[in-house]
């Protein structure tokens, strides 16, 4: 199965819960503020890379995991990515796509905003990090809905 998690930018909230899929971060407990800075990729995705699709790993159960930025418009980035994969010939049923955009709040937003577009990093990567360990009961449960989603085999929540 391939599982994308997706977000507006790909360096933050995707990141966060595909490291959290793939073990990089506890499922049993609020991570710190540096496990979260220390993620591979965290806050470092270039503008110019809005859009693209990043292999982040594969799972203990073989699947590979992605990272996508979506960008203003996701619905419509959402439908391209699914048109692509299927187009690749990927069975679709084989493909879950996830947005965890869901699991932002107002701190990952300007946090977001303040390093990437304004290029404060080192206001907004922490900000953003400490809004991200604040929520991380969102991330917790995302993953618990796409590891139940792929037990029986339907589209993760939107």
């Amino acid at each position: 199965m391939e599982i994308i998690y997706c977000c507006y930018g790909g360096s933050h909230t995707s990141i966060t819960a595909a490291a959290l899929h793939l073990g990089l971060l506890s499922r049993d407990r609020r991570p710190s503020v540096r496990e979260i800075l220390s993620l591979p990729h965290f806050d470092c995705l270039p503008a110019a890379d809005l859009g693209r699709v990043f292999r982040y790993g594969r799972d203990a159960a073989n699947n590979n995991i992605y990272i996508a930025s979506l960008g203003p418009d996701r619905k419509a980035t959402s439908s391209a990515l699914r048109l692509f994969f299927v187009a690749a010939g990927l069975n679709e049923e084989h493909l879950l796509i996830v947005d965890a955009l869901q699991c932002v709040t107002a701190p990952i937003r300007v946090g977001g905003f303040l390093s990437r577009r304004l290029g404060l990093i080192c206001l907004g990567r922490p900000l953003c990090a400490y809004g991200i360990v604040m929520n991380f009961a969102c991330f917790q449960s995302l993953w618990e809905s796409v590891v139940a989603a792929r037990k029986v085999g339907i589209d993760a929540p939107s």
